[in-house]
């Protein structure tokens, strides 16, 4: 890895946490790669390693979410019977996935509410690329 050192190869997740509480408590343009990776117990030069910058890291966190809502629809057409109780399974199990990645849903009312953020354009955008691209 370039003389930087990840002997615990959870590195990753760390940092993808760290930045989820960071990015809701702070904002996506408060928060810097140091914060990130103090928080995380990593070397900030690992952020980049894993995921290019700041915005890349923003991106696994939307693309994660993504993946987590394409996983609940399909859960939910495949073992609810009707069209009703699909609706319902998916729409429980969207609330279950909210409250349990309540900072990362921060994260993204900040970025489409707060388009004149340094980096809100760049949330809203992400936010808008995830939605459309899932």
């Amino acid at each position: 890895m370039d003389g930087i050192r990840d002997d615990r190869g959870d590195t990753p997740e760390r940092i993808l946490e760290a930045a989820t509480e960071l990015f809701g408590a702070r904002g996506f343009a408060r928060t810097t790669i140091r914060e990130i990776a103090e928080r995380a117990r990593a070397n900030s030069a690992l952020i980049y390693y894993y995921f290019g910058s700041k915005n890349g890291l923003l991106d696994a966190l939307l693309g994660g979410m993504r993946t987590a809502v394409q996983g609940n629809l399909e859960r939910s057409l495949a073992t609810a019977s009707g069209p009703r109780e699909k609706l319902e399974q998916f729409i429980r199990l969207q609330v279950e996935l909210l409250r349990r990645r309540s900072p990362l849903l921060r994260i993204l009312l900040r970025g489409v509410l707060n388009q004149n953020d340094a980096a809100g354009g760049g949330v809203g955008q992400g936010v808008g690329t995830t939605l459309r691209c899932g």
